[in-house]
C-alpha cells in the first residue's frame, strides 16, 4: 500500500474519509481519469460536483462517509443544499448520484476505502412526468420577456437558440463564432456529452435573432458567441440567473434544460421521427428520446379530446 493511501485510510474513522483526504482522493480520481481520457467537460463536470459535495460537508462539518452522501442527496432533493435555488430536478439528483458512486468505486479499486459507501444508497426515481415541455403561449411570453431586458437582442438568441436546436446548457455556453454558419444554418456542437460533436440545423427565425444580436460589433472567430455584459463568456451560472429573472418576470418555471425538452417534443409533434431527434440531441440511444415521444403522444391524447373530428361535428338533432 503506498504512502498517499495510507494517509487517506487513516484521515477519517474506519470507512469514511476526512474533509482533507476527500480533497486529495479527488485530485487523484481526476488526474486518472485524464489518463483514461476524460474529456475536458467530464472533468470540469466532476470537479464541480465534488467541490459542491466538499462545501456541504465543510459547512456540516461532516467527514464523507455513507450518511454523509445520503443527507447530501436529500439536500439537493430537497432544496437546502448550500448552492440550491429549489429542489433540483431529478435528472440532476441522478446526475450527482450517478458521479458519487463511480468515485465511491474507485477509492474501492485504489484501496483507499474497504468497501463502497454507496452499495445501499439506491438511485433517485427519475420519472418521466419531471420532463414538461413548455407550451407555446408560455415560449411566447417568455420571448417577450427576453425582448425586454437589459440584453434583450442577446437574451432572444439565447432563447431562440436553445429552443430551435435542445443545446444542452453547457453546448451554448462553449459556442464559439467559427461554429456558426447563418448563411447555410447550421452550428457546430464541438464538445457535446461524453466529448462528442454534431452540426445543429437552425431555423431562419434563430438567425435572424442571431444577425440582430452579433452585428452590433466586431468579433474574433474563437470568441464566444454569448457573452456577459462585462464582456465575459457566458457561463452555466450567468444562464440559470437569466433564466431566473425570466421565472421572476413571467411566473413560468424556467429552467434551461427544459427548453431542451421543448424542442424534441415540439419536433416529434410536428412529425419527425424518434431516430432524428435522438440523433439531432445528440443522444445516443432511443431509451431517452421515447421519452420524449410519450410525452408527445400524451399531448396528442389531451388535443383530441377537445378536438376531435366527430365530436365537433354540427350533426343533426335526434327526431329531426
Amino acid at each position: 500500500m503506498n504512502n498517499l493511501t495510507s494517509s487517506l485510510r487513516e484521515s477519517g474513522t474506519a470507512g469514511t474519509l476526512a474533509l482533507a483526504g476527500l480533497k486529495q482522493a479527488v485530485n487523484g480520481w481526476l488526474i486518472a481519469g485524464s489518463v483514461e481520457g476524460w474529456s475536458d467537460r467530464t472533468r470540469t463536470e466532476r470537479r464541480w460536483w465534488m467541490d459542491r459535495l466538499a462545501q456541504f460537508l465543510q459547512y456540516h462539518e461532516l467527514d464523507f462517509s455513507t450518511d454523509s452522501i445520503r443527507a447530501f442527496l436529500m439536500a439537493l432533493q430537497q432544496g437546502t443544499e448550500l448552492r440550491c435555488r429549489g429542489p433540483l430536478r431529478p435528472g440532476s439528483v441522478a446526475t450527482a448520484h450517478r458521479l458519487l458512486r463511480a468515485f465511491c468505486q474507485w477509492l474501492v479499486d485504489e484501496e483507499m476505502l474497504p468497501a463502497h459507501l454507496m452499495k445501499r444508497v439506491p438511485a433517485p426515481i427519475n420519472r418521466d412526468d419531471t420532463a414538461r415541455p413548455y407550451t407555446e403561449d408560455e415560449v411566447m411570453r417568455l420571448l417577450d420577456a427576453a425582448r425586454a431586458t437589459r440584453n434583450g437582442k442577446r437574451d432572444v438568441a439565447i432563447l431562440s437558440v436553445l429552443l430551435d436546436t435542445g443545446l444542452r446548457a453547457s453546448e451554448l455556453c462553449d459556442l464559439r463564432l467559427h461554429d456558426l454558419d447563418l448563411l447555410q444554418r447550421t452550428l457546430e456542437v464541438m464538445h457535446g456529452k461524453g466529448g462528442k460533436s454534431r452540426q445543429a440545423p437552425i431555423g431562419q427565425r434563430t438567425v435572424k435573432a442571431l444577425w440582430d444580436y452579433l452585428k452590433a460589433e466586431h468579433r474574433e472567430p474563437t470568441d464566444p458567441v454569448f457573452r456577459t455584459q462585462r464582456g465575459d463568456a457566458l457561463d452555466r451560472n450567468s444562464l440559470r440567473l437569466l433564466m431566473d429573472r425570466l421565472q421572476r418576470t413571467t411566473g413560468i418555471h424556467t429552467y434551461a434544460h427544459r427548453f431542451r425538452h421543448t424542442a424534441a417534443v415540439f419536433m416529434l409533434r410536428n412529425g419527425a421521427s424518434a431516430y432524428h431527434v435522438m440523433r439531432f440531441l445528440g443522444h445516443t440511444t432511443l431509451s431517452t428520446t421515447q421519452r420524449y415521444a410519450k410525452l408527445a403522444e400524451n399531448d396528442v391524447l389531451e388535443v383530441h379530446r377537445t378536438t376531435s373530428p366527430l365530436d365537433n361535428l354540427r350533426l343533426p338533432r335526434k327526431g329531426r
